[in-house]
């Protein structure tokens, strides 16, 4: 809630969902980005561990 602002308890459910809805559509977009970042990281593992 921001700017002290009162709502009903009814509203406060409605926008609960809204924030709900637009972190899962967030995770989503980022989903694609995550798995390069992980595949990334995880060959540059491996190199690393194989040069020891």
């Amino acid at each position: 809630m921001l700017n002290w602002e009162k709502i009903d308890m009814e509203s406060y459910e409605k926008k609960a969902d809204e924030n709900l809805i637009a972190l899962k559509r967030k995770n989503e977009n980022n989903m694609p980005k995550n798995v390069m970042i992980s595949l990334l990281f995880s060959i540059t593992l491996k190199k690393k561990l194989l040069k020891q």
